[in-house]
């Protein structure tokens, strides 16, 4: 069952006096306060958590170790059936589904250990998409009145409320084309599209997801409504999209609501200057991309089967754009048709079009002539680059900063001054200095393997600045490349995102920085990740390194490469990988640096001829045999790592070193999480607590009588709710409630916290000047706690919203019914279906059905 969007009450709490039920905190936010221990209240991801582990944050190891044995056993059958495969062909598919399988099996073994990246786009209640579309295609923008246009917002407000941060922008784009041709007026505004505009949510825009990921996030598109980010918007419209250049010169009847910030936006753009050669483009190539198709035969153009009388009237629509950018028209004339005697007959030919009575084929021929009218004007249309790029920018980083706070990151340590050479050197001198995390030399100096005539490779490690993240529109480049026989030194540069996917995903050269010393420079956060490196190693990392050995093994045996320096380099990236994939059969780290007769053998490979002991077929043979025994050892373990590294970890310090503290990440509640980690990974066995990052790097020896008063007021100085410390101290001592509450009131800690009135005040007049000015005070209430994480009392927010805005109020008090208009197409489109059930002991069932 899936967990309810709003939480209900059940009665748990009894009063002292009485032995009755009296009050009770509803379960949902018990259990999202216990998890927020640690997953930072990302709503997508603490309500996946929440369905798979809604008893406790403690690890089901009983299930674990049911999950272990099904991936296990399904892991052997996966190999057998792959093995018989190779011989007959016919059980490939068998062995596929198999495959199938097991990563289904992976993925739910991932889910009860919690470590299952989940990165949720959008769900919309279709229920409400429904009654949205009636509103939307219902309505011409000469006649919305403003009761339906407080219709429409409050359904939207109601779609989108808690899926993004706040809403900025909604307006109805209309083609006057279609509607123009329409002979019945109730089919005018069919095809109408709601386009809404909104600022994502903190923690989604700064995720370590991908850039095909997030888009998913930022865009919606419905068919009758198309929703983006403000970064998607900003992005298309600087690309001349026709869509966005649209919404933002929308005339003002077509407007649902607009913030304050949106019209400072239009106030601020000068519409003629987004008519773009390249806005011209998109619209002649839109125009025409829907209607004709070239014969494969004589290569004339014709009609596309599949189009329709509307795709002819958004291609007029189009191309009129088109044109009055060429003339530099105002925008506001878009709107108008008909003026003209070509468009009186255009809009003609629609008309009869629609009824059946023109072909497709006189469309066609209006649209091409219009079409080479625009493609000799084309050339009229100034090419100046847009002014009001960096205007763009501040208005996004000012949408993204508000109700959020951005502490400028802890900068580095000053001493990388002389890097600086070396980071102009490989191209990196839009990188600042404070901005490294980590410069590490890679392959065989970082594997103590290195030879007088071994090249030199560098991994670089840096962020880009958070404030040009936010003020960008389009997509930053993630890795930078320095390669090649010209350069003396080869350098690979991620930045911070892309090296969290990289070692999310178990990259093997990523990897291997967490467990090596021999690093060329490291930051602070570089410690602090390094402190929970163990919790990023899993079966996807042993994966990647068995996928390396098998890529050179295969590499070599082609022969390609026979008696070359590339060949010595595979065998003995063969033979090092293979130390880290026996070490992992044992529950150990990977090998990175070699020492002793490790390295004395590899050293072999790299220098000595390959003959003898060290022939060539002889350490193919040796290869295969290791890595035969490495996997059978493999299959036949009764304990498996952790399938993924742990997202939380790095998504928290991700954020962290972003410097983004406003989307519930605190620096104490990274201190939490960083505590409560460590314990479960290590204290459980040897009853210790160790206190890990952010200048917190000391042991507390537990004892079973005053130190456990200590580790609660340490706990409460994190910010840890009494729950969440009865919790923690559980495996140590059992405590009630009560005991921890006085224990924390001899030590002088007060209740919780209540905001100040002024932050409260202006939450509320920033949501009164939007969709927000439809709510109560309940649900004002509500969204003041979960938008801007304000702790007030329900009487406090009805006291104020009384006083800001007593007419709503004053409507709302008097509980009176508000007629409405019904609305239906007609006969048969909507039928209204109700039962009556309290007969049905006596076996009585009664049901009605009426046509709306």
């Amino acid at each position: 069952m899936p967990i309810p969007t709003r939480p209900f009450r059940c009665l748990w709490w009894r009063s002292r006096k009485e032995n009755k039920p009296k009050f009770q905190k509803d379960w949902l936010h018990y259990l999202k306060r216990r998890v927020e221990v640690a997953q930072f209240i990302f709503s997508p991801f603490s309500l996946a958590f929440l369905h798979n582990f809604s008893s406790d944050w403690h690890v089901d190891e009983e299930l674990v170790a049911a999950a272990t044995a099904s991936v296990q056993a399904q892991e052997r059958f996966s190999y057998l059936l792959r093995s018989r495969a190779a011989k007959k062909p016919a059980a490939q598919k068998i062995a596929d589904d198999s495959v199938t399988i097991l990563g289904s099996l992976r993925d739910l073994k991932s889910r009860v250990e919690g470590t299952q990246f989940i990165f949720s786009p959008f769900s919309l209640d279709h229920n409400q998409l429904s009654l949205l579309h009636h509103l939307v295609v219902s309505h011409t923008p000469d006649n919305f009145d403003d009761g339906t246009k407080a219709k429409i917002a409050k359904e939207v407000t109601d779609i989108f409320d808690g899926q993004v941060k706040r809403l900025v922008y909604a307006t109805i784009l209309t083609c006057p084309w279609f509607s123009g041709s329409q002979s019945k007026k109730s089919a005018q505004p069919e095809n109408n599209v709601l386009y809404v505009v909104f600022v994502s949510r903190d923690e989604q825009f700064f995720t370590l997801a991908t850039e095909h990921e997030k888009e998913l996030y930022e865009t919606i598109n419905e068919g009758f409504i198309f929703a983006c980010d403000v970064r998607h918007f900003c992005a298309q419209l600087q690309c001349g999209n026709v869509r966005a250049v649209e919404a933002l010169c929308s005339p003002p009847d077509s407007i649902i609501f607009s913030s304050p910030e949106w019209i400072s936006l239009a106030s601020l753009l000068d519409p003629v200057s987004l008519l773009t050669p390249t806005f011209v483009k998109h619209c002649v190539g839109k125009s025409i991309g829907t209607l004709i198709k070239k014969k494969p035969t004589s290569g004339t153009l014709e009609v596309r089967n599949d189009a329709f009388v509307s795709n002819f009237c958004d291609s007029f629509r189009l191309l009129s754009y088109a044109e009055s950018a060429i003339k530099r028209e105002p925008i506001s004339s878009w709107f108008d048709v008909g003026v003209t005697a070509e468009e009186k007959e255009i809009l003609q030919l629609l008309t009869k079009a629609f009824e059946g009575l023109v072909h497709k084929e006189q469309l066609l021929e209006w649209v091409l002539k219009v079409k080479e009218r625009v493609d000799k004007g084309i050339e009229k249309v100034p090419t100046a680059q847009l002014k009001w790029t960096a205007e763009l920018g501040e208005w996004m980083t000012k949408m993204r900063m508000e109700g959020a706070k951005f502490l400028l990151p802890q900068e580095l340590e000053s001493n990388l001054d002389p890097h600086r050479d070396f980071l102009d050197s490989q191209s990196l001198t839009s990188v600042h200095s404070r901005d490294v995390i980590v410069i590490a030399k890679t392959g065989s100096h970082m594997y103590n393997l290195a030879m007088p005539t071994s090249d030199t490779d560098y991994i670089v490690v840096y962020r880009k600045p958070t404030h040009v993240i936010v003020s960008s529109s389009f997509n930053h480049k993630d890795l930078r490349h320095n390669h090649g026989h010209k350069a003396d030194i080869d350098m690979d540069a991620y930045e911070i995102r892309f090296f969290c996917e990289k070692l999310l995903k178990g990259a093997v050269n990523i990897v291997e920085l967490l467990f090596t010393d021999n690093l060329y420079y490291t930051s602070t956060y570089w410690s602090q990740l390094l402190s929970l490196r163990e919790s990023l190693i899993s079966e996807q990392v042993i994966l990647q390194y068995i996928a390396f050995i098998k890529r050179n093994m295969k590499l070599i045996n082609s022969g390609k490469y026979t008696g070359t320096v590339k060949e010595r380099k595979s065998f003995y990236q063969v033979f090092h990988k293979l130390l880290s994939l026996e070490s992992f059969v044992v529950g150990g780290n990977p090998v990175v640096t070699c020492t002793g007769s490790d390295r004395d053998y590899l050293m072999k490979i790299r220098h000595e001829p390959l003959e003898g002991d060290f022939d060539r077929a002889l350490l193919y043979f040796e290869a295969q045999r290791r890595l035969g025994l490495a996997c059978d050892q493999l299959l036949g373990r009764v304990k498996r790592f952790q399938e993924y590294g742990d997202y939380r970890i790095l998504q928290m310090w991700l954020l962290m070193v972003r410097g983004v503290v406003g989307c519930g990440l605190t620096r104490n509640r990274f201190k939490r999480f960083l505590l409560l980690f460590r314990y479960e990974y290590d204290s459980i066995r040897n009853r210790r607590i160790e206190y890990s990052g952010l200048g917190i790097a000391h042991h507390y020896r537990i004892k079973m009588d005053d130190s456990v008063n200590d580790l609660i007021m340490e706990l409460k100085r994190l910010n840890c709710t009494s729950r969440e410390i009865q919790s923690f101290i559980r495996p140590i001592k059992e405590l009630s409630m009560r005991h921890i509450q006085r224990i924390l009131q001899k030590s002088g800690f007060g209740r919780r916290r209540r905001d100040s009135l002024q932050d409260v005040i202006a939450a509320i007049h920033n949501e009164l000047n939007g969709p927000g000015s439809l709510l109560g005070y309940r649900s004002l209430w509500h969204r003041l706690k979960r938008k801007y994480n304000l702790s007030v009392s329900r009487d406090c927010v009805m006291i104020l919203l009384s006083v800001i805005a007593p007419e709503g109020t004053k409507v709302r008090k008097s509980r009176r019914l508000q007629r409405r208009i019904y609305l239906n197409k007609g006969p048969n489109y909507l039928w209204h279906i109700d039962g009556y059930d309290k007969l049905k002991p006596y076996g009585i069932t009664i049901h009605g059905c009426v046509d709306g």
